[in-house]
């Protein structure tokens, strides 16, 4: 989904005019997470297929190879000043007719500067456009009523949601989505201030939060962790389940309040590391807050 909008994004940098149709094709396919490990052979049935050519003819071919090269050489001409402003020596990749690093190819450096340098960059913005929207999914609780037994799944039902919510009032986050997997959970106020919701020791658990069934943020009353509370008018909270563990360098046990709020460095490290993944949903939810009668 985030994946497909950014190679979305940038394939219309490439090819505003839509001229180059075999590229064209090829470059989301080529370029995406999914397919690294294919083969060209791979991504060359691939384009076939959707031109609705006969990709079991012994004479099929597209010249897949040079394909890819103009599509690597198309990203290195227009992305060449912000690939070196990334410290990535666009002058050492290897040319046609060397000896072949795939690591130093234009294919390989092309796509390691997409993934580790472009897409972290534009991916929380992303994020916020494709992220499925949700409610009942993703409420909002008193955080005085006590976390339901899972055994007794009726009361769950019985817990009263918040529709809008009122300043300084606690609040805990009830979490019922369509997925399993990893949570990462990011809390964005109106003022573009961001906080980690999970993992974090403050709110959830650490190193890692399975989503398995109904999830509670936080998910008791330790007195280490606090329950959510708001001062702003506007509040999203942005989920992504991956189906693989997304380990941050600043997160360990020993931490509590500190790990919570997001910086620019490490909401790039966080979607550095979900950019690799193949498989992963994201899901949103905006909250509004109103200052509570007298």
């Amino acid at each position: 989904m985030l994946q497909d909008a950014f190679l979305k994004r940038i394939q219309l940098q490439l090819y505003p005019n839509r001229k180059g149709i075999y590229e064209e094709i090829c470059f989301p396919l080529r370029w995406h997470p999914q397919n690294h490990e294919n083969p060209h052979t791979f991504i060359e049935k691939a384009m076939g297929k959707q031109l609705n050519l006969n990709v079991e003819d012994k004479n099929f071919s597209l010249g897949i190879n040079m394909v890819v090269s103009r599509v690597a050489d198309k990203i290195l001409n227009k992305f060449k000043e912000e690939m070196i402003a990334d410290e990535f020596r666009v002058d050492q990749i290897n040319q046609r007719g060397q000896p072949q690093d795939r690591g130093q190819t234009p294919y390989g450096v092309t796509y390691r500067w997409l993934w580790e340098k472009k897409f972290p960059r534009m991916a929380w913005d992303l994020a916020k456009e494709v992220a499925v929207p949700v409610r009942d999914q993703m409420e909002m609780i008193p955080y005085d009523q006590p976390v339901p037994d899972p055994d007794e799944r009726v009361i769950i039902t019985r817990i009263p949601k918040e529709e809008t919510l009122q300043k300084g009032k606690d609040y805990r986050l009830k979490l019922n989505l369509y997925d399993t997997g990893y949570l990462l959970l990011i809390n964005e106020n109106v003022n573009g201030e961001k906080f980690l919701i999970s993992p974090s020791k403050a709110y959830a658990e650490i190193p890692s939060c399975r989503l398995t069934e109904p999830l509670y943020l936080p998910p008791d009353d330790d007195k280490h962790r606090g329950p959510l509370a708001f001062d702003t008018e506007e509040e999203l909270f942005l989920a992504i389940v991956t189906d693989k563990e997304v380990k941050l360098s600043w997160i360990n046990e020993k931490y509590y309040n500190e790990d919570v709020s997001l910086n620019e460095q490490r909401l790039l490290e966080i979607f550095e590391k979900v950019g690799k993944m193949s498989d992963y949903k994201a899901y949103k939810r905006f909250f509004w807050i109103k200052a509570q009668a007298d």
